[in-house]
């Protein structure tokens, strides 16, 4: 360890090997000589050590006529391990010399306890479990998992080199670690939990092929069929932060152009979903040196599932750093559970070459709700999602509470209105107006408002509403404030009963506003509200609204009802044993006597 040894004024030397082995007893032995000044010279093996003679040489035989020497050093292994053996040398003067040679290892008893078969079989079935992971959580996803695959090689190698080492076998204490190693395996979660469609980003240099995770198809056609993986620069900013996507071509000059680009068949970045549930894949693209080129993106999953997206036309140009890249979106459900994929391709058969470049490819999980869903709402979400909604509506004024933020009012259909409560008034005859007034920018999240469907909207059945790229973050209760009374939002679905609806709130029911009386508990379905009376107010026996400052007609017949206990009551919300001529509530429901 000091360059010229031979004539240094000192030196040290180390030699050495890792060695596996097995439980049990061994013998180290070497062959060695070396001149009389050296200060150090062992021969090693594990934790244990051997001086080894360095007598020199005599006068007139010359410094190398001396014989070697064998010496020995035992050790025992209590468990399979890698064990280091050699020698090392070390002298404060000049020209000192060693030889060391004729290494021997040999194990003097084993305590090794082997492997069975059925030992090897269960290691050999977790290992092939590892092509499935992901399928049998509780939430599939399309997370990157090289990382586990690769932990899962490292484990078997571990096996394989004990089996060669060992004619066939294999230490018990090795292969269950490496069974208990492998099955403990998981997907490598990502920070939005479902998106990992591709590796970060597509790339931070211009290089060719495929990039991580995705496959190409037809790519035996050489360079005019071609796709790679680069960064664009300073082109089309609006990609991404890191302005980062694959290029892909379609030649021209090949008649059938099938998908050209895959996710989901390369090992390790696999898409396994569940059954039964909605998704959607979203991704940025746009023409590269041209526009007005078919693309389209499809998802294809097991026996045969397909879900094709629409083919839109490259109306920007990648290259133009002042353009907004278009947008590809499917929303599907998926059949069977297994691994599903998504591909890019052009459609038919046009002879000119196409073009494109496209980034940000994203998965996740579409948040599906219900108005008769009875459970708590999903947990909220860090990212924009897409949302559906299946609700009942009616041709009038409709209560609405979501717990996301709603810009694009086309949704609820033409010529919808949409008003936000600012409030109440009581007057002296026990009546209460609810104040409104009409926005038109948005409807906050978690606030509940009214909604006009038009008359002619079919409301038969019920909607399924889709809102995409919106923040999902519902809070717990909805509350818009009044003097009298609180405008409240529901997000489940409460029967008859159970709800929160207590005596002297006011309810919307198809288009009519109703005081409540006797016990309530009135059922009422999820994403909408009603107006619960504050503590300290007198409680109002009819009720009308205005929107805008202005009285409104569109809610005409103001009743007073008993939602829980049966019985006949009047119009006052007294009980009455004999009825006579007049309007009175009858288990509920307006009856008019003559």
């Amino acid at each position: 360890d000091s360059g010229d040894l031979w004539g240094a004024s000192s030196w040290t030397a180390k030699m050495t090997q890792n060695v596996n082995l097995t439980p049990g007893k061994y013998i180290l032995t070497a062959s060695s000589r070396g001149s009389n000044d050296l200060s150090t010279f062992k021969l090693l093996a594990d934790d244990k050590s051997t001086d080894m003679g360095h007598t020199g040489s005599a006068v007139g035989n010359g410094v190398f006529d001396r014989g070697f020497n064998d010496y020995y050093v035992e050790f025992e292994l209590t468990e399979t391990k890698d064990v280091v053996i050699g020698f090392e040398a070390a002298t404060e003067a000049a020209q000192n010399w060693c030889s060391v040679a004729r290494f021997r290892l040999a194990q003097l008893e084993s305590t090794a306890e082997w492997a069975t078969d059925e030992d090897l079989t269960a290691f050999a079935e977790a290992l092939q479990a590892t092509a499935r992971l992901g399928f049998d959580e509780g939430d599939y996803a399309p997370y990157n998992n090289v990382e586990s695959l690769t932990a899962a090689e490292a484990e078997a190698a571990k096996v394989t080199t004990e089996l060669k080492a060992y004619e066939g076998k294999a230490t018990k204490a090795t292969v269950a670690a490496a069974t208990e190693a492998v099955k403990a395996l998981t997907w490598v979660a990502n920070e939005t939990e479902v998106n990992a469609v591709y590796d970060g980003t597509f790339a931070k240099a211009v290089h060719n092929g495929a990039p991580a995770g995705w496959t190409m198809s037809n790519n035996t056609l050489g360079g005019d069929y071609h796709s790679r993986a680069f960064n664009p620069d300073e082109r089309l900013a609006e990609f991404n932060e890191t302005n980062s996507g694959f290029y892909i071509r379609f030649d021209g000059t090949n008649s059938n152009r099938g998908s050209m680009y895959f996710y989901g068949k390369t090992t390790g970045y696999t898409m396994p979903l569940k059954a039964n549930t909605t998704y959607y894949v979203k991704a940025d693209f746009a023409g590269w040196g041209s526009t007005g080129k078919p693309l389209r993106m499809n998802v294809t999953g097991p026996e045969g599932f397909t879900a094709v997206g629409s083919t839109q036309t490259t109306a920007v140009r990648a290259d133009n750093a002042d353009e907004t890249p278009q947008q590809f979106l499917i929303v599907f459900t998926t059949a069977d559970a297994g691994n599903y994929e998504i591909n890019f391709q052009t459609p038919g058969s046009d002879s000119n070459t196409h073009s494109a470049l496209v980034s940000n490819v994203e998965l996740f999980k579409v948040i599906t709700l219900s108005d008769t869903n009875s459970d708590e709402l999903p947990a909220a979400v860090n990212h924009a999602t897409t949302v559906t909604l299946t609700r009942k509506f009616v041709n009038k004024w409709n209560p609405i509470c979501l717990p996301f933020e709603v810009t694009d009012f086309s949704v609820f259909g033409e010529n919808c209105e949409v008003v936000k409560y600012t409030g109440d008034e009581m007057s002296g005859d026990d009546h209460v107006t609810l104040k409104f007034e009409t926005v038109t920018d948005k409807m906050e999240a978690n606030v509940p408002y009214m909604v006009w469907i038009k008359e002619d909207a079919d409301v038969t059945n019920s909607w399924n509403l889709t809102f995409t790229g919106v923040n999902y973050n519902p809070a717990e209760a909805p509350v818009s404030a009044g003097t009298n009374y609180d405008y409240v939002g529901v997000y489940k679905n409460y029967a008859k009963g159970t709800s929160p609806i207590a005596n002297g709130d006011v309810i919307l029911s198809s288009g009519t506003y109703k005081t409540v009386t006797g016990n309530g508990g009135n059922a009422i379905k999820g994403f909408r509200g009603y107006w619960k009376k504050n503590p300290n107010a007198a409680g109002a026996k009819s009720v009308s609204a205005m929107i805008d400052g202005q009285e409104t007609d569109d809610i005409k017949s103001i009743e007073l009802i008993e939602a829980f206990t049966e019985g006949v009551y009047n119009l006052q919300g007294q009980k009455v044993n004999h009825a006579r001529k007049g309007v009175y509530i009858v288990n509920g429901k307006k009856v008019v006597i003559k």
